[in-house]
């Protein structure tokens, strides 16, 4: 997302779209993470008092580089429904197109997404990786056991 350790000791996140803004609060809020907000949609999140944050993303992240051991850290389907809330759009039919520059980022995702029961497309654009998949799980449950419309 918009975001980078900046060595200081201190996470730092910058958005402008509201929704990002106040989706980046409650999360915040919700795990009780400490953190300062100097203005509107700047949020820098110290070491101190987040030692647990730090560690917990070492292990599943070098940098903005999905590691393949967060296959095994992390919930695979709470992490592609979060995704599409950053650097994804949603459309009326809960499909998703997720865009990252990092072809091993995309091509964990798409994995972990495999592993979720998600259908998950993965195209190189030339300078991005575009994943699309859908949320609506009925879609999904239906096309994993072979079921189809009629």
């Amino acid at each position: 997302s918009d975001g980078n350790y900046n060595g200081d000791g201190k996470i730092r996140f910058g958005f402008k779209k509201l929704r990002k803004i106040k989706r980046c609060k409650y999360i915040l809020n919700k795990l009780n993470i400490s953190y300062t907000n100097p203005r509107e949609g700047k949020f820098y999140i110290p070491l101190n008092g987040n030692e647990f944050l730090y560690e917990a993303l070492a292990k599943v992240s070098d940098n903005k580089t999905l590691k393949w051991n967060i296959l095994d850290k992390c919930n695979g389907d709470i992490y592609l429904q979060e995704a599409a809330n950053w650097d994804g759009h949603i459309n009326n039919f809960n499909y998703v197109s997720f865009s990252t520059i990092i072809k091993d980022t995309a091509t964990i995702m798409q994995v972990m997404g495999h592993l979720n029961g998600y259908m998950v497309s993965l195209r190189d654009k030339g300078r991005k990786y575009v994943l699309g998949y859908s949320l609506r799980k009925t879609w999904r449950l239906r096309h994993s056991i072979g079921l189809r419309s009629v």
